[in-house]
């Protein structure tokens, strides 16, 4: 009992302090976000607390977004004109459509806990975007919230070379075994002979996303205002401990990420000149050989020594059983087989787990709105209410999202990221914008092999920079005070 009240007044007080200070919530949420899975997972189970104490200590998050909404909300409705922007209209239009999902759901704690994990990231983007234009935010507080975040997953990336090569399967076996003494698949990949990297997370996937979010943001030039040193080794120690994930989805969205980034940099003659001319200069070789010099020596050995090429040949020729079933289910969605259910549907394996919902009548026979939030993806049997051979799991996020809330509630979803998307290729000029605009395209494409938008330490971090990046002013840029220090050696970023 006291264990519960000292949680309870702990989520509390930080409740109060994003409340009053909306700022210092959201530096706080960033930066301790990617601990979320250790402390659940490791600290919380280590110290004995019982499982309501554990749900409450699992809000700590939402405590500390709430209470940056509602500051938000407070001071829109302190002002005279209550005008809304395009994005805002579509945000309540999300918001309204994922309520009727919610009122028609057969199973409502579970369908409770769907609306906050896939909406609350959304509410937060629209409070922190609203939060900037009315509070004159300063041109340098992008890069500390972008900061924030690298140097919590740079943290987060050490600890993850520890559990991967110190705690090894014994780490894993003592905290993330399952109730029935099995340790979960994911933990492990085909032809990889050492555990994957999860850190501080939960799930390899999951940790792999998060990083790629940050090695998007140690890249966007002139968003961290730091010596280019410091960011050449968070991204040497990053991008490392990303290959120790084997999350092929965060390759491909890296991938997509890094080409999306550099399309909306000014590629000018001079730039390149300056650029190619860095390669002859003492000091570029000082700042960025070393740390590169790390990355390659580590992931080559790690890369010899795990099976990696066999992982890399397996996932291109189909050997790999979970690449053939991830490519057999967009076959399937694709041919349109498994939406109509006029045909077979997706491979069993570890990316769809087959349920009666998922039969030709529960498909053909579902509403405009879905069949409810909560009716699809492997957190909906979280509350017991739905058994978990009762749903349909797809790896693919999007089928997910469109069984629970149906194709009006995706149409509205896609309406809003394209004007979130336009808006922010408009203000591509700006840092923050461009980053956010990399990371949001290169999660969009990761979806397609794996949920992780389900997740609240990808989608908050995600959506609040989209939040950020639509409420700075296009003319910070031309304010920021660069120090020399944090410009030179020019070059690569």
């Amino acid at each position: 009992m006291l264990a519960l009240l000292a949680i309870v007044g702990a989520v509390a007080a930080l409740f109060a302090v994003a409340f009053v200070r909306p700022w210092l919530g959201l530096l706080l949420l960033l930066g301790l976000l990617p601990f979320n899975g250790l402390l659940l997972d490791v600290v919380g189970p280590g110290l004995h607390l019982s499982s309501t104490a554990l749900t409450a200590l699992a809000v700590w998050h939402d405590a500390l977004a709430g209470g940056i909404v509602l500051a938000a909300g407070l001071r829109w409705l302190q002002r005279r004109s209550f005008n809304l922007n395009a994005v805002e209209i579509a945000a309540l239009v999300v918001l309204a459509c994922g309520a009727i999902s919610l009122a028609i759901s057969p199973h409502l704690q579970t369908a409770l806990y769907a609306y906050r994990t896939l909406y609350e990231p959304i509410c937060l983007a629209i409070a922190i975007a609203f939060l900037a234009r009315t509070s004159k935010l300063s041109a340098h507080m992008p890069s500390r919230y972008a900061l924030a975040t690298v140097i919590s997953g740079t943290v987060a990336a050490i600890y993850a070379i520890w559990q991967v090569y110190v705690g090894s399967f014994y780490y894993l076996n003592v905290h993330y075994r399952l109730v029935d003494g099995r340790l979960p698949s994911a933990y492990v990949a085909t032809f990889i002979v050492q555990p994957r990297a999860i850190g501080s997370f939960h799930s390899p996937n999951e940790f792999g996303a998060f990083l790629m979010i940050a090695l998007v943001l140690v890249a966007t030039p002139g968003l961290i205002l730091v010596r280019p040193a410091l960011r050449a080794w968070a991204a040497a120690a990053v991008a490392f401990v990303l290959l120790l994930t084997f999350s092929r989805s965060s390759w491909v969205s890296l991938a997509v990420a890094s080409a999306v980034l550099l399309a909306m940099l000014p590629v000018t003659r001079s730039r390149i000149a300056t650029f190619l001319q860095g390669f002859a200069t003492l000091k570029w070789w000082r700042v960025y050989f070393p740390p590169l010099l790390l990355f390659t020596a580590l992931a080559g050995t790690a890369a010899i020594s795990s099976g990696l090429p066999q992982f890399v040949s397996g996932t291109l020729t189909g050997r790999d059983p979970s690449s053939a079933a991830h490519a057999a289910q967009i076959s399937s969605l694709l041919g349109g087989t498994f939406l109509e259910g006029d045909g077979p549907t997706p491979t069993p394996g570890p990316s769809f787990t087959p349920g009666p919902s998922s039969d030709s009548a529960g498909v053909a026979h579902m509403s405009p709105f879905g069949m409810g939030l909560g009716t699809a993806g492997a957190k909906s049997a979280r509350f017991g209410e739905v058994s978990a051979s009762d749903i349909v799991n797809s790896e693919t996020w999007y089928v997910d999202y469109l069984l629970q809330a149906g194709y009006v509630g995706l149409l509205a979803l896609l309406g809003l990221t394209v004007l979130v998307a336009r808006a922010l290729w408009i203000k591509r000029r700006v840092p923050v914008a461009r980053a956010a605009l990399a990371a949001a395209a290169g999660l969009a494409v990761g979806a397609i092999f794996i949920p992780v938008l389900d997740e609240p330490t990808v989608a908050i971090p995600m959506w609040a920079l989209i939040g950020l990046g639509l409420g700075v002013a296009d003319s910070a840029i031309e304010r920021i005070a660069v120090s020399p220090k944090s410009q030179e050696p020019t070059g690569a970023a």
